[in-house]
């Protein structure tokens, strides 16, 4: 991929992490610049750290119009600092699936495959309210006592496990005492390495932090956010794409409300001015 890149962009290079999703930045690349690049693509580094490490290497080079996409992870709930190089942009959600995650964008993509419901009607039939419902009650509170966790007790099992673990997925509806189970694991981990205030006192800061509005932004759109609305689409209408298919859709009709500096800097990646 880095050989087509050179071959037919000698001007400028995107850096990625993720390997699996390179067509979901063709298409955001698409969103951002307004027409499509068929023989493009991005260089995909496999991980958050090669990508920083590249971009600190290449720092100094100036022959080429670069950019270092990283996802930003449990930072965006923690509030840290910012690694601060040269072309690297951290997004401004937990990855990269949460930046192109918009309801209208939703609504739209499986109206397409719906000729009974047009984009206006798909908020309704899916349920997507009920959806909204289970991240802002469910997926959110876990996701703070995960950064809990990873400021108290960094051995709590990764994220990354999914929704499935907790989600009925034919049912549609949580499985309220997995999720018991899976939280009193967490707080008990965290207070075994630290103590009962500590907790108390790291939650209160981190809920100070964030708002219940932008659930959108701090649960991980890859394995907690995309698998559950995709879900409630596949359950409500004719929709047949995969998880992965249904996130390059909606990089295709992405927005950029939940980073739209990086809109901006993809297009002057591109060589627009703005």
């Amino acid at each position: 991929m880095a050989v087509l890149l050179g071959q037919y962009n000698p001007e400028w290079e995107l850096y990625v992490e993720d390997v699996s999703q390179v067509n979901l930045y063709r298409f955001l690349m698409h969103a951002a610049i307004g027409k499509d690049l068929p023989k493009w693509f991005p260089i995909p580094l496999g991980g958050r750290q090669q990508v920083i490490n590249r971009a600190h290497a290449m720092a100094a080079k100036s022959d080429k119009r670069r950019l270092f996409l990283i996802d930003a992870d449990m930072s965006i709930i923690m509030k840290g600092p910012r690694t601060k190089i040269k072309n690297l942009h951290q997004v401004g959600a937990y990855c990269i699936e949460n930046v192109v995650f918009e309801l209208n964008s939703l609504a739209k993509v499986v109206s397409e495959h719906s000729a009974a419901h047009c984009p206006e009607d798909i908020h309704e039939v899916c349920n997507l309210q009920e959806a909204v419902h289970v991240a802002k009650r469910y997926l959110l509170p876990l996701f703070i006592l995960y950064a809990i966790a990873r400021k108290l007790a960094p051995t709590v099992a990764s994220v990354s496990n999914g929704i499935g673990r907790f989600y009925d997925p034919k049912a549609l509806r949580v499985k309220r005492d997995q999720l018991r189970l899976v939280r009193r694991e967490i707080i008990k981990e965290c207070i075994d390495n630290s103590n009962k205030n500590k907790f108390l006192q790291e939650g209160r800061k981190i809920r100070s932090l964030i708002s219940t509005e932008n659930w959108n932004k701090y649960v991980s759109g890859k394995d907690y956010i995309i698998p559950l609305f995709h879900n409630h689409c596949k359950n409500y209408t004719q929709y047949t794409g995969s998880r992965c298919q249904l996130a390059r859709s909606l990089a295709r009709h992405c927005t950029f409300s939940n980073d739209p500096i990086l809109k901006t800097r993809l297009r002057k990646l591109y060589g627009f001015s703005r």
